[in-house]
């Protein structure tokens, strides 16, 4: 009678380790970059704590003593104070500050624009208010009229823009161009792209498109510090 015989080979696995070199890069801010970054970030942790405080004055007291964080209260109520203190005698520099970020995120995207090689102007008063641009971005035969947002932008702005930059191209620019509405923003409403899609299939002189800020900082990380939501 013939046998089988059956061997097992013990299969050795094998780790592979990778040795990841972490470089930290040191980039120079510029003063207006530090101020304006400063007071959003103290802004938002004055809102973040004040936050959390009126959370906990819903709590009642003796739940807090047998969770062993009543000292925690008291501790946060005192931060708080003297937070409020603070804002009231920096308030004046923290909305010249925010008013400064709303005129830097314009400049950045000029900086971004001029890194691919376009000729870029900022528009005027009379451009800004009329025809809702911020920017105006020319490479060969191909112009941008571009519209920078802080933070959030809203379906009713975008509808606007939509409404009033064409007729920026109509007055001032040769048909035979190519004309492109650029709106940038760190957020977008749920319906951006339907209102694109909308655009498009009322004309076909211009394009319409959307960049989100984050890909202007990917770019340029010196400004990747700014809080611009």
């Amino acid at each position: 009678m013939l046998t089988r015989l059956h061997t097992n080979k013990r299969r050795e696995k094998k780790i592979l380790i990778r040795r990841i070199k972490r470089t930290e890069e040191t980039i120079a801010l510029s003063p207006e970059v530090v101020f304006t970054t400063s007071a959003s970030n103290m802004a938002g942790g004055t809102i973040s704590i004040r936050r959390a405080f009126e959370l906990l004055q819903g709590i009642p007291k003796e739940q807090l003593e047998s969770s062993g964080v009543s000292g925690l209260f008291e501790e946060v109520a005192a931060i708080n104070q003297k937070l409020e203190v603070m804002q009231k005698g920096y308030r004046s520099f923290f909305g010249r500050q925010e008013r400064a970020l709303g005129d830097l995120l314009p400049k950045i995207v000029k900086e971004y624009y001029e890194m691919d090689g376009y000729r870029v102007e900022e528009a005027d008063e009379h451009i800004d208010k009329e025809f809702k641009i911020d920017l105006i971005a020319e490479k060969n035969n191909e112009i941008r009229a571009i519209q920078v947002k802080k933070g959030t932008v809203s379906s009713q702005e975008i509808r606007e823009i939509c409404e009033k930059a064409p007729a920026y191209f109509k007055q001032k620019i040769s048909n035979q161009r190519v004309k492109i509405i650029e709106i940038i923003a760190q957020h977008f409403p749920n319906d951006y792209l339907q209102i694109r899609d909308e655009f498009m299939k009322r004309q076909n002189e211009v394009t319409l498109n959307y960049k989100d800020f984050h890909q202007i900082t990917q770019r340029l990380p010196k400004y990747r510090y700014l809080n611009v939501s």
